[in-house]
């Protein structure tokens, strides 16, 4: 009997899990599809809430947490961006996007973790050159992605900079511009160098001078009201999540179509289920790997600074929410944990299933 409930509980779309079955998945991927399919399900396990005023009782299965989850990585997103969105100055910023030659992709493909990690390194020297060159101590948010429209290969880098920054003597100034040539043979230089640190085995030549701007292309733009508008975007894209599987997604026997919203148009792309299936899972950050970096003002080591800097600007402290809580939905009482049942307590939590009821199941 509790086998029937497990199996019918759960929330992911389920054309991937059989995969596992028809294609050769590597043994990482279909240990992240086994992990996904009892996420927010009875087999990973929940909480029974009670309410101390009326007695209602109220189960909340737990999410895996797992990166590139579908079904949990959307809480996972909304709490960096509300997290990031603190952090950030309510000023302009610019949005840099950094791109690295495409000879590089099928290097990332090989070595996800040295890649990233050379051009994390290769984009923070570069943005506080700019800093170095105004004599200004600049904010930066780092952001890895790793895929493209139609969840292509197109490893890049996304920069949300400060408009401004603090000089030597603590005073708060406008940046004057984004010298992108610098930006970009900086990278050129500091990417190259890292690779070849982390990868002693490649040989990539030197870029030539007239080369450098064409093949490492910076772009920027200008946003207003903290940086929001920058974050959002980046958010839908965190927690390994490429691509929301949950809305606007049609199998079609072998075929895959899916559609994206980009700059207003919806975009419609259309795959074999092992090519989606293989983009999918490559998107995924390696195991620990770090995809958000913050560097210059806003580093953990200037965080002393950032009440002086608000006050320059006549800006408010950010606020401190107020922690989540279960509420009782009859009388709106905040519910407290009765009983907890962990991942290896199936069958109790089933047996208290088949008493109570199937319960509702809750995003948390």
């Amino acid at each position: 009997m509790a086998e029937s409930v497990i199996s019918n509980m759960s929330k992911i779309p389920l054309f991937l899990l059989p995969a596992t079955q028809q294609y050769n998945l590597p043994g990482p991927t279909q240990l992240a599809l086994k992990i996904f399919e009892r996420c927010k399900t009875v087999q990973n396990g929940g909480r029974i809430y009670v309410c101390p005023e009326c007695g209602h009782r109220k189960i909340v299965y737990n999410p895996c947490n797992k990166r590139g989850c579908p079904t949990c990585g959307k809480k996972n997103q909304v709490q960096w961006a509300i997290k990031t969105k603190e952090k950030l100055l309510a000023i302009r910023h610019y949005h840099i996007t950094i791109s690295i030659p495409e000879l590089f992709t099928d290097l990332w493909l090989k070595y996800k973790r040295e890649v990233m990690d050379s051009l994390f390194a290769a984009s923070k020297e570069a943005i506080l050159s700019v800093g170095e060159k105004f004599g200004l101590l600049l904010g930066a948010l780092l952001v890895f992605q790793s895929h493209g429209r139609g969840l292509s290969y197109k490893p890049h880098m996304h920069c949300v900079l400060s408009s401004g920054g603090i000089d030597e003597q603590g005073v708060w100034h406008k940046l004057p511009n984004i010298p992108f040539e610098i930006i970009s043979k900086t990278i050129a230089q500091i990417f190259r160098e890292q690779i070849l640190k982390r990868i002693d085995t490649l040989d990539i030549p030197i870029e030539e001078d007239k080369s450098v701007c064409r093949r490492y292309r910076v772009f920027a733009t200008i946003h207003d009201n903290n940086a929001e508008a920058i974050v959002d975007y980046l958010a839908k894209t965190h927690h390994g999540v490429s691509l929301d599987i949950s809305q606007g997604i049609k199998k079609d026997g072998t075929m895959v179509e899916f559609s994206e919203n980009k700059n207003g148009k919806v975009l419609y792309t259309k795959l074999t289920q092992a090519l989606f299936i293989e983009r999918y899972f490559n998107h995924i950050p390696p195991n620990h790997s770090v995809t958000t970096r913050y560097c210059g003002l806003y580093a953990n080591r200037c965080k002393a600074f950032m009440h002086f800097v608000r006050s320059q600007l006549y800006l408010e402290e950010p606020k401190e929410k107020a922690k989540f809580s279960e509420i009782c939905e009859r009388c709106h009482t905040v519910l407290l944990i009765e009983k907890q049942y962990s991942r290896n307590e199936v069958v109790e939590f089933s047996h208290y299933l088949q008493l109570h009821g199937p319960p509702e199941v809750v995003a948390i």
